[in-house]
């Protein structure tokens, strides 16, 4: 699993999971601004009528808080 670090520009890169993922501190944005973008890449209204989401922008969001913050966990990783 991986996110692109700019949703609309793929050249940019892009983070995938890592099983050396710790957790951080900022934590990432909790906001519904900053939800949205993680979810849909963008607070675009048209970007948010995507269905399935595609949970596309979180490093994009996250970077905004603090440069290179995140290394995804791997899925496998997450209980829920």
């Amino acid at each position: 699993m991986c996110n692109p670090y700019n949703v609309t520009d793929p050249s940019a890169g892009q983070v995938c999971h890592e099983p050396t993922a710790e957790y951080v501190d900022p934590d990432p944005g909790h906001g519904v601004h900053a939800v949205t973008e993680q979810v849909f890449g963008s607070l675009d209204e048209e970007a948010q009528t995507q269905n399935p989401a595609p949970m596309n922008g979180f490093v994009q969001q996250n970077n905004k808080i603090e440069e290179g913050l995140v290394i995804p966990f791997p899925p496998i990783s997450i209980h829920v």
